[in-house]
């Protein structure tokens, strides 16, 4: 078994220099003076108790094979198991009970792994009465029997006389004589040599089968290159460079050297605690952190500190507070309510009462809390009164006057003091100019000048009369025909002159889905020749938006949404909700061929100078659509001066809370 080494590698080899150096001297001595001396290894020890290590004077360098821990049991099995730093030990697990194994011993039967007075396992069979047959594997004996030793023996044949080894490795067996026992049966070896000295001429015995495996030169040592030279059948071991591991956990950036690796300098066993002492240790598999709780700051009336590696807030160095944080008594002071947090006393006055009109006043030895009122100057919080005084332990203060004389400014008193807000002279009548005189107030003096009614071509305009608008007749609208203007009066202008065929996708509004494009594919035609239909590229289009939004069923619930670019920031009635409407991302618009892609992907961010627009905001406008049910979706724009609108159904999905 490999044995723990008793030194560190760098003494044991300092202490091994002399004894090698005698036994090199020696060497010499015995050869009469002339034998070269010895190559010299290093410490041989990888730490790992798996591996018989040892050193190939030859060429100076460590060799590591592999430990076995058969112990020759076959109710075991066997293994070697490796612990930190190099320390381990063979196991031998029991196998089974009652599990089949041989022996040896033809003269019992029915082998199996038993234990025997609570010794470990072993193979203990039936043993067979003298005189039973038996089989003594042995082809040159005749009528075998067991004898009273419980020993299988047989008669022997004739020297010379033909037998059977069991292999197909041999020919002509014939048995021949055996010091000291029956004959044996042998035969003519069958040449598997292959003529390569780096390769083993093996038969197998079952099929006659020659192998030629080569010779393993592996001495187990990463820093050599290992081969076979085909001259003379020798290992050869070639010097390697580069990086390696001695298995020393107390080493570090370990290297090749002269065929053996070599161990660097000690690792970096610094911790980012201040209260642990830091070394490392083989045995303990490297860096060892030892707490000191001596090396933390002072215990404090709020403050347990030991070394346990907390990071947690308020710690130190490593260091956690144990103590119990809240509410406790930790400055002795009868007048203040005390709390532990993160260590320290936060202590609040406890006959404080945020009254600036009374003075406080405490007895530390009883607690008893005083309060009497003063006449201190003091701020009401009205930014209406002045000259604030405590009077009765309260604060009052004299009301200010915001009266500013001029008639046309409203004048109020708000939280930041007096404001004085222009009136509005606006009389709402197009035909009279509006104006204030701080005198008098608003004035409203009447002009010459033109009102109207009426939208497209239904617009009129007429003269005002000494203030007063005349009354006003829109024109009668007509069919609209496509001439650019508004013929039907409904302030659209050739809203029959496109035709828009589109696509949504996707082609479901799940209300509960975060974000995501929405995009409408449309193919634009002019037919205001029905005849002659004339594709409109997609780079005509002004930006697009969602002009309605409503269940496919219910004509009742349409929800009509205005040209975003129309509306205030914030909407007076949607307010911020609305933003600026559900409009296209122009930047991510694509046009392709005859159709056009409006994409609507741009982030709902409160913010009215941004657009808005995407799946979750939409699937918004249609929560009152029953779930699993068709709705609804329309877009509208422009394309020249023609107006446009297209509608689309959706499938509503998986209602709930945005």
């Amino acid at each position: 078994m490999k044995t723990e080494p008793a030194c560190r590698r760098f003494l044991c080899f300092i202490w091994a220099l002399p004894v090698l150096l005698l036994l090199s001297l020696g060497n010499v001595f015995a050869a009469g003076g002339s034998a070269a001396l010895e190559a010299a290894c290093p410490s041989c020890d990888d730490f790992n108790f798996c591996t018989v290590d040892s050193c190939d004077t030859k060429t100076g360098t460590c060799r590591h094979v592999p430990l076995s821990c058969d112990e020759g049991n076959p109710c075991t099995q066997d293994s070697c198991t490796n612990l930190s730093a190099g320390r381990g030990f063979c196991s031998h697990i029991d196998l089974s009970p009652d599990t089949a194994c041989s022996d040896g011993n033809p003269c019992t039967r029915n082998d199996s792994c038993q234990s025997v007075s609570g010794l470990p396992f072993a193979c203990v069979g039936t043993s067979q009465p003298a005189g039973a047959a038996c089989d003594d594997g042995n082809s040159c004996t005749a009528s075998d029997i067991c004898d009273q030793a419980g020993q299988c023996a047989g008669a022997p044949a004739p020297i010379g006389s033909p037998c059977d080894d069991q292999s197909l490795c041999t020919s002509n067996d014939t048995c021949v004589g055996s010091p000291g026992g029956p004959p044996a049966c042998s035969g003519s070896v069958k040449d598997c040599g292959d003529g390569n000295l780096c390769t083993q001429d093996l038969c197998d015995p079952a099929t006659g089968q020659c192998a030629n495996p080569s010779v393993d030169c592996n001495d187990g040592n990463v820093c050599t290159g290992d081969s076979c030279d085909s001259a003379t059948g020798q290992c050869a071991r070639t010097f390697l460079t580069g990086s390696c591991s001695d298995g020393d956990f107390c080493t570090s950036l370990d290297s090749c050297s002269g065929g053996n690796c070599f161990g660097g300098p000690p690792p970096n066993c610094q911790d980012p605690f201040l209260c642990t002492h830091d070394s490392c240790s083989n045995d303990l598999g490297g860096c060892v952190h030892s707490a000191d709780n001596s090396l933390c700051p002072s215990n404090t009336a709020c403050a347990t500190w030991i070394c346990n590696g907390s990071t947690s807030p308020g710690s130190i160095g490593g260091c956690g507070n144990t103590h119990p944080q809240g509410p406790q008594e930790c400055d002795g002071n009868l007048c203040t309510i005390d709390f532990c947090q993160r260590g320290a006393c936060i202590a609040t006055n406890l006959c404080r009462d945020t009254n600036p009109c009374t003075t406080e006043s405490c007895d530390p030895g009883t607690g008893i809390c005083l309060h009497i009122n003063n006449a201190n100057p003091c701020d009401d919080g009205i930014a209406c009164t002045t000259s604030d005084q405590c009077s009765g332990g309260t604060c009052q203060g004299t009301s200010q006057n915001c009266d500013d004389g001029n008639a046309c400014t409203a004048d109020s008193c708000t939280g930041t003091g007096c404001a004085h807000i222009t009136a509005s002279c606006d009389d709402q009548n197009i035909c009279t100019t509006d104006s204030c005189a701080p005198a008098s107030g608003c004035v409203h003096e009447p002009f010459a000048g033109q009102t109207s009614c009426g939208v497209g071509a239904c617009r009129r305009s007429v003269d005002c009369v000494d203030g007063i608008p005349q009354t006003c007749v829109p024109g009668a609208p007509t069919a609209e025909v496509c001439n650019g203007i508004d013929d039907d009066c409904n302030g659209l202008t050739d809203e029959n002159r496109v035709q828009a065929d589109c696509v949504i996708s996707p082609s479901t509004m799940n209300l509960s889905s975060q974000g995501g494009i929405v995009s409408m594919t449309c193919k634009l035609l002019d037919v205001c020749d029905p005849a002659n239909p004339v594709p409109i590229s997609g780079s005509t289009v002004s930006q697009v938006y969602v002009s309605r939004v409503d269940s496919a069923n219910d004509p009742g619930d349409d929800v009509t949404l205005p040209d975003p670019s129309t509306l205030p920031c914030p909407d007076p009635v949607l307010g911020f909700l609305y933003e600026r409407g559900i409009s296209e991302n122009l930047a991510a618009r694509d046009v392709s061929n005859a159709n056009v892609t409006f994409k609507f992907n741009l982030p709902a961010d409160g913010d009215c100078s941004t657009l808005d627009g995407n799946r979750q905001d939409i699937a918004a406008r249609l929560a009152a659509v029953p779930d699993n049910t068709s709705a609804t979706i329309c877009i509208s724009g422009k394309a020249g001066a023609a107006d446009f609108q297209s509608c689309m159904l959706v499938l509503v999905k998986n209602k709930g809370l945005r």
